[in-house]
C-alpha cells in the first residue's frame, strides 16, 4: 500500500503509482491483486518516469506530450491541499513552499475530507494486510520466514474476521468522496510521508518498526480508491536529509496529467 511512493520518498527520487487495473499484473508476486496491487515506475526524474510508463503502457509518451501541451504552465492548475494530523511541521512547510513556488492555484481542503482520509488510510491498510494473509498464509509457519512477516500475516488473519468486510463496504463511499473533490480541484497534494525517512534498527526491522513505518505513509487511502499518485522530491532546509517528498493524487487514468504537474514542480525547484 505504498511500495512505489514510499521507497521513492526515502531515496529522493520520483515514483508513480498507477490506476488500479491499468497495467497488467502478469508476473507480479500477489499481495492483494483483486483490490490493491498495481505496477508503476520509479526514476530519478519525471522525464524518466514518462519513459518508464511508455514501456508499461503503449502510447503513453503521446499522452504525456499532449498533457504538457495542454497545460504548459502551472497557472490555472488547481491543487487541493490536504493537511494530515501528526505531520512534521518542517515537512508541511516544504510541501507548501514547493506548491507556491510552482505557481499552482492552491485550495485548502476541508477538515471533513481529512477525517475521511484517515478512515480510508485504516481501511486501505486492513485490505492490504488481509490480502497478504489470503495469498501468503501458506508461508506463516515456514522456518525461513521472519517473525515480522509472520506477524503481518497474523494481523491480516485477525482483520479478515473483524474489520475487513466493513472496510470493503466503505470503499464505494470513499471513491465518491474523492470524485466530488476532483470536481473542484485537478489534484490533491500532501506529503508522501509524514516525517523524514526513519533509521532502520541495527538488526533490520522489528514488528514495531514495521508498524511505525506504516504509520508514516500517506499512501494507503490512494490505493483503497484505486487512483494514481505521484511522489516527487522537493527541497527542505536540512543538512543531513535535504529532501522530502510531495505526493500529488489524481483521478482515475490521470497519469499523464500528473506527470505534467510533477514536471512543473521539478522545473520550479531547479530555479529556486
Amino acid at each position: 500500500a505504498g511500495s512505489i511512493r514510499f521507497p521513492a520518498a526515502c531515496c529522493g527520487i520520483c515514483g508513480l503509482k498507477t490506476t488500479f487495473g491499468l497495467v497488467p499484473l502478469d508476473g507480479v508476486y500477489p499481495i492483494a491483486p483483486t483490490n490493491l496491487d498495481t505496477v508503476g515506475p520509479m526514476a530519478k526524474n519525471v522525464e524518466n518516469l514518462a519513459e518508464g510508463m511508455d514501456l508499461l503502457e503503449t502510447g503513453f509518451s503521446d499522452q504525456y506530450r499532449r498533457a504538457v501541451k495542454a497545460r504548459p504552465l502551472a497557472q490555472g492548475i488547481r491543487i487541493g491541499r490536504l493537511y494530515i494530523e501528526g505531520t512534521n511541521q518542517r515537512v508541511d512547510r516544504a510541501i507548501d513552499d514547493a506548491l507556491r513556488s510552482t505557481g499552482f492555484n492552491i485550495v485548502n481542503l476541508s477538515p471533513d475530507l481529512t477525517k475521511k482520509w484517515a478512515q480510508a488510510q485504516k481501511d486501505g491498510a486492513t485490505v492490504a494486510a488481509v490480502g497478504a494473509w489470503l495469498y501468503d498464509n501458506k508461508y506463516q509457519h515456514q522456518p525461513q520466514v521472519t517473525i515480522r512477516t509472520k506477524a503481518v500475516l497474523t494481523v491480516g488473519g485477525i482483520d479478515y474476521k473483524t474489520t475487513y468486510r466493513a472496510a470493503l463496504k466503505r470503499r464505494a463511499a470513499w471513491k465518491a468522496t474523492l470524485e466530488n473533490a476532483f470536481a473542484n480541484v485537478d489534484f490533491i497534494a500532501m506529503p508522501t510521508m509524514q516525517n523524514l525517512p526513519p533509521h532502520v534498527p541495527l538488526f533490520e526491522g522489528t514488528v514495531a518498526f514495521e508498524a511505525h513505518v506504516l504509520a508514516l505513509q500517506n499512501t494507503q487511502a490512494v490505493n483503497f480508491a484505486g487512483i494514481p499518485a505521484l511522489a516527487i522530491p522537493v527541497p527542505m532546509p536540512r543538512r543531513l536529509i535535504p529532501l522530502t517528498s510531495l505526493q500529488l493524487v489524481g483521478p482515475e487514468l490521470s497519469e499523464a496529467a500528473l506527470l505534467n504537474a510533477g514536471r512543473l514542480v521539478e522545473e520550479a525547484m531547479k530555479n529556486r
